[in-house]
């Protein structure tokens, strides 16, 4: 998410990732024509990233920092981060984020790369960027996935070394990129909370590698599973992570 009119900042924010400079400000355009600063700050001792433009503001908790910036072009900001993971497991998400009617939308929000070690194997899972196209009714976002494992696991099969690419389309009034549209019509657990939601509609969804996520109320959510839960948190049966995201 590397833009031609970017603004060079000459006071850096440095995040948790260690080596890793980041600039502070940002400016993209919005997709009617106005250019807008966009603003990356850290909170609660570098575990919450917060984004600002305008009067807007998107919130990451839980998380170590971000590692890169870049722009994809001069409307798309790519921010990646990395997440709370685990023993033997880092995992790192990326967020794309454009601008339209002055407010900041999350174009997409997936996993960007993972390493994961096991007792019998290794894991090592990362994607590549690519956009194309000139406006938004052409924009088409190409994913190059990697996902190795050496030794012989239980749980992922292997060893291999598998190579594939993904393309997404891009919704030019919701201005999001996506793999298609599901109809929805079922009750999902959300993650960190006991709340219980019925989603009934026909809702913009991602498939990357047999990972899912649904575009609910601006928020990207993933769809998880009983027997993958993330964090600390059981729960039984499918259920929807925000990847504590939330927009004020």
């Amino acid at each position: 998410m590397k833009f031609s009119s970017l603004l060079i900042s000459l006071i850096l924010l440095y995040f948790n990732a260690p080596g890793q400079r980041i600039d502070k400000n940002y400016t993209i355009t919005s997709f009617e024509g106005v250019s807008q600063k966009v603003e990356l700050s850290e909170a609660d001792r570098g575990r919450t990233i917060i984004i600002k433009s305008g009067a807007n503001q998107i919130a990451i908790y839980d998380c170590y920092g971000v590692t890169e910036v870049h722009r994809l072009n001069d409307k798309f900001l790519e921010i990646i981060y990395e997440q709370r993971g685990g023993s033997g497991y880092t995992p790192y998400n990326v967020l794309i984020l454009c601008l339209s009617d002055g407010k900041l939308v999350t174009a997409m929000n997936t996993t960007y790369s993972a390493w994961t070690v096991g007792a019998d194997a290794e894991r090592k899972y990362s994607t590549k960027l690519l956009l194309k196209g000139g406006d938004k009714k052409g924009y088409k976002l190409l994913i190059s996935i990697s996902d190795r494992v050496t030794g012989k696991s239980l749980k992922w099969g292997g060893p291999y070394n598998k190579h594939q690419t993904v393309t997404l389309a891009f919704d030019p009034v919701m201005h999001l990129f996506y793999s298609g549209h599901k109809n929805l019509d079922q009750m999902f657990k959300f993650y960190g909370t006991p709340k219980q939601r019925h989603i009934k509609s026909v809702i913009p969804f991602i498939d990357i590698n047999g990972e899912v996520s649904y575009f609910i109320d601006g928020l990207w959510y993933t769809l998880s599973h009983a027997d993958d839960p993330p964090g600390p948190y059981q729960m039984k049966g499918d259920y929807l992570n925000a990847e504590l995201t939330r927009i004020n």
